[in-house]
């Protein structure tokens, strides 16, 4: 039997713990590190002079969030985006935080009709969407038109 010089035994771990760590990991697609969050403040109105900015109180709106301008590599298997919902208050204002990268990335929103008594309120004009970037603070306006609901179309959707 021979035997192994110690000089031997150590080049023979060291190609060993070489060739082990050598290999690349696969990187993983994550949320990028440098994810933060910016604040969305908005204020609704609506277009009929008579009524009253409460009637929009409760009324939704949703920030929709596209996670491939968050994630580095692919979604894989992530749905390709996110909605965060808020309420116009009594005030006429609503108030997001999203998540945003601070080299930036954009957020689109998407309204509900909104029903108070006999009357539907529809977005008609303002912002579709920001830019946003970590910790910055974006302001909205949106219209909204009031119309009376005829309680023979509700007949109809029932």
């Amino acid at each position: 039997m021979k035997r192994l010089h110690f000089g031997q035994f150590a080049a023979v771990i060291f190609a060993a713990f070489f060739a082990l760590t050598s290999c690349k990991k696969e990187e993983e697609t994550s949320p990028s590190s440098s994810i933060g969050t910016a604040t969305i403040n908005g204020t609704a109105k609506i277009d009929d002079e008579d009524a009253n900015i409460s009637e929009l109180d409760g009324a939704k709106i949703f920030a929709v969030v596209d996670n491939s301008q968050l994630i580095d590599g692919d979604l894989d298997g992530r749905p390709a985006e996110r909605l965060i919902e808020g309420r116009i208050d009594a005030a006429g204002n609503f108030s997001f935080s999203v998540p945003a990268r601070a080299s930036g990335n954009t957020i689109s929103f998407r309204f509900e009709e909104h029903r108070a008594g006999n009357y539907r309120y529809t977005k008609t004009s303002g912002d579709s969407g920001a830019s946003v970037f970590s910790g910055s603070t974006e302001y909205v306006e949106v219209t909204y038109s009031k119309a009376a609901i005829n309680p023979e179309d509700e007949e109809d959707d029932a």
